[in-house]
């Protein structure tokens, strides 16, 4: 087992040195604290064959996987998260889940994400794409989706996960860790199809297309440019078949980005960390370069101004009307 903490390190350093050993041992992600000079973290790492096994813990912080993150990655992962205390927020393609001791939530590395973790312990499993999909053939369409702990094959899976990590200490044989690796991923599969039924095992040209139709959107959420034409130029296709591709998303690509764009704004606007940015500074820095539109669109959505929104500090969960398609 691997054990790394920011303890033996000044206060001033412990956040630059515990980026870096998250960068080094488990994948590209930025942490920023929520108390910078209060901040602590600590982690355990096993591997389990070609799996790796981590269970991180810190004080309150938010975790972000950025478009530049995913542009600059040479591999792809998948990380399915075990609340195992405290409490964390999720988001990863337009999905914002809320979990608590025994959720779990499975992300995508080749989608932006935000993990905002409260005072918090985790399982990991870090899980290479080829090998979760030969169990589990689509598992972005589940990415950013909560797996309930408390019952069913979701509860199994949970239990098999604590299990493995409270035997960390044996010195378990190849053999024996690609079975336990292959079990585990397979528990993990029929989990996603329990929760999330046809959803989990789509294998159609279609659904594939439309994964990385919404990884183009998420990359470049913040650009002004992106629009539904930039985006049928970027796959080589017209914008009616485009619509066609994103009808079984249940709404429009204009109504996607524009949900999205406001969801981030919120997102930032009742956030400790970005109280110090205007509320146009943090509208234009999601694509939007109309200020009396912005606000159009937010209370479209929210049922209120933004200025009324950051003021009351309400919590930008995505319940309130939906967005209008353009």
């Amino acid at each position: 087992m691997y054990h790394y903490s920011t303890d033996s390190v000044s206060a001033n350093k412990r956040l630059v040195y515990w980026n870096d050993i998250i960068c080094d041992q488990f994948t590209d992600l930025e942490t920023v604290a929520l108390q910078p000079d209060e901040f602590r973290a600590s982690m355990d790492m096993v591997r389990l064959g070609n799996l790796s096994l981590l269970n991180p813990r810190s004080s309150p912080a938010q975790i972000i996987r950025t478009a530049t993150h995913v542009s600059n990655a040479k591999d792809h992962l998948f990380f399915l998260h075990l609340q195992i205390g405290g409490t964390m927020e999720t988001r990863q393609h337009g999905h914002v889940e809320a979990l608590s001791e025994g959720d779990m939530v499975m992300c995508d590395s080749a989608s932006p994400y935000i993990l905002n973790a409260k005072e918090h312990s985790i399982l990991s499993l870090g899980i290479p794409a080829k090998s979760l999909k030969a169990h589990l053939p689509c598992p972005e369409l589940v990415a950013g989706r909560k797996l309930a702990g408390d019952r069913g094959a979701g509860h199994v899976l949970q239990t098999m996960l604590r299990s493995i990590w409270s035997q960390t200490e044996e010195d378990f044989s190849p053999e024996i860790e690609q079975r336990l690796s292959h079990n585990l991923l397979d528990v993990l599969a029929t989990a996603c199809s329990v929760e999330h039924g046809a959803a989990a095992s789509e294998t159609s040209v279609a659904g594939a297309r439309r994964i990385q139709i919404k990884r183009y959107i998420e990359i470049n959420l913040r650009d002004p440019e992106l629009s539904v034409g930039r985006v049928a130029a970027a796959f080589r296709i017209s914008n009616r078949y485009l619509h066609v591709l994103f009808s079984a998303e249940g709404e429009t690509v204009s109504s996607y980005i524009q949900r999205r764009r406001v969801e981030e704004c919120a997102r930032q606007m009742t956030s400790a960390l970005w109280r110090g940015h205007t509320i146009t500074e943090i509208a234009f820095g999601w694509g939007f370069n109309n200020t009396t539109h912005f606000a159009r669109v937010f209370r479209n959505y929210y049922g209120m101004s933004p200025r009324d929104f950051r003021n009351v500090g309400a919590s930008p969960n995505g319940e309130g009307g939906k967005v209008r398609a353009n």
